[in-house]
């Protein structure tokens, strides 16, 4: 199920350019080795084929990476956003965001995935 999630994200090379109304700017695969913000497009940290990690670069200056555990069947995430207007912005932003990642990206009926 962890792979599948990750490829239908990648979509076959093809990185989606927003999940729901959040619009990616950047993309950064681990697992392949991509960076879209490098000019060579290689991602300059060490490629792990074997791990699914990718990290999402929104817009508007979210950013958000998803790994699988590696130890268990679990899928981990990590966000931050940064808003130079207020902090409160900076957290309903965010929420939006990672609302569409759970909705777009984890896709918790297709893959039968449940909060914990």
């Amino acid at each position: 199920v962890m792979k599948s999630i990750f490829d239908d994200f990648r979509a076959d090379g093809e990185y989606k350019d927003s999940l729901g109304s959040s619009k990616i700017s950047n993309v950064r695969d681990v697992t392949l080795g991509c960076d879209s913000r490098a000019a060579n497009k290689k991602s300059a940290l060490p490629t792990t084929p074997n791990d699914q990690m990718i990290t999402i670069f929104f817009a508007n200056h979210a950013v958000v990476t998803l790994r699988g555990s590696g130890t268990e069947p679990k899928l981990k995430y990590y966000s931050e956003m940064r808003n130079l207007e207020s902090t409160e912005k900076a957290r309903r932003e965010l929420a939006v965001v990672m609302k569409d990642v759970e909705d777009y990206f984890l896709q918790p009926a297709k893959y039968g995935l449940e909060r914990r």
